[in-house]
């Protein structure tokens, strides 16, 4: 039985490799696509700045893009600018991707993998806020309830309490370290 469990256990971790081995497959080749369509743009547009009369200005697409990204530099450091920073570089990618008639489905799963991690960094960092004001307040509760102990005549009662205290506190801690390692 601890044979067959410890066998499903490396099958299980082989099968986990073999997933990130795929991810990080599709994310290379999104990334090699992504290049090899930069440098096709930018010798077209070297091609084109070449050419007699140059460039005539920036295309409605090239000013709506600088106008967005003028409106993202503005924004406040947060995870609506950071999904808007993704959102723009998607947007980019993906117009290059179909010009030259690449397949846009591995940029979509990159992105929306991207996505999802940036949001899991800001609901992480929003869950250790909360658990520290909750644990600054229970040690405000606790040095409180100290206090009212100390003031208390000596006898069985302080000793109860102070022994009550020390329970709570233990209970705390392991509650704490659950919720941890959720």
């Amino acid at each position: 039985l601890i044979e067959r469990q410890i066998l499903l256990e490396r099958k299980k971790q082989l099968s986990l490799s073999d997933f990130e081995i795929q991810t990080l497959k599709r994310k290379a080749q999104v990334q090699s696509d992504y290049e090899e369509l930069m440098r096709k743009s930018n010798e077209e547009k070297a091609e084109e700045e070449k050419k007699p009369g140059g460039r005539t200005g920036e295309t409605a697409a090239e000013r709506e893009r600088a106008a967005a990204k003028l409106r993202i530099d503005a924004m406040a450091d947060g995870l609506e600018k950071e999904l808007a920073l993704l959102e723009l570089s998607h947007n980019d990618k993906k117009l290059l991707f179909e010009k030259y008639g690449v397949d846009v489905s591995l940029l979509e799963e990159d992105t929306q993998r991207e996505r999802l991690k940036i949001i899991k960094k800001y609901e992480d960092e929003a869950d250790k806020a909360m658990l520290e004001t909750i644990h600054k307040k229970r040690e405000a509760d606790i040095a409180a309830e100290k206090a009212r102990i100390e003031l208390m005549p000596e006898g069985l009662d302080k000793m109860q309490a102070a022994l009550d205290l020390e329970y709570k506190m233990k209970e705390q801690n392991v509650k704490d370290k659950a919720a941890l390692d959720r």
